[in-house]
């Protein structure tokens, strides 16, 4: 969802079909205005994925330290231990992170199959 979050811009622009307005895409000092093109939407869409795809990356590195760390015998919460719970947590995880990678892999062969057909 961050991810999400932090280029809801880049999503508006990607949702507008026939926008009648240009956009400006710049690379350090140089810049260009661009109209409307579907190429672009198809381009931004793949960066969003991949910065989406390196975010899941790093929750899964998270998700590695926590189970590589150390079981300490604790109190118990809802007759579990901490290690179990710990356990169900780092399940979630894993299901939602392959989900949006699924859902990424989906976006991603869309695009692909457009592209081999323009």
């Amino acid at each position: 969802m961050t991810v999400f979050e932090q280029t809801a811009l880049c999503f508006d622009f990607i949702a507008k079909s026939g926008f009648d307005g240009t956009i400006k895409v710049g690379i350090g000092n140089y810049c260009v205005s661009l109209t409307d093109d579907v190429s672009l939407k198809r381009t931004l869409v793949l960066d969003l994925v991949n910065q989406a795809n390196q975010f899941l990356d790093s929750i899964n590195a998270l998700a590695q330290n926590m189970r590589t760390a150390l079981r300490e015998p604790g109190v118990r919460c809802l007759g579990r231990s901490p290690a179990c719970l710990n356990q169900f947590n780092l399940e979630y995880v894993r299901e939602v992170t392959a989900s949006f990678r699924k859902l990424f892999c989906l976006m991603t062969d869309y695009f692909a199959e457009k592209n081999g057909q323009n």
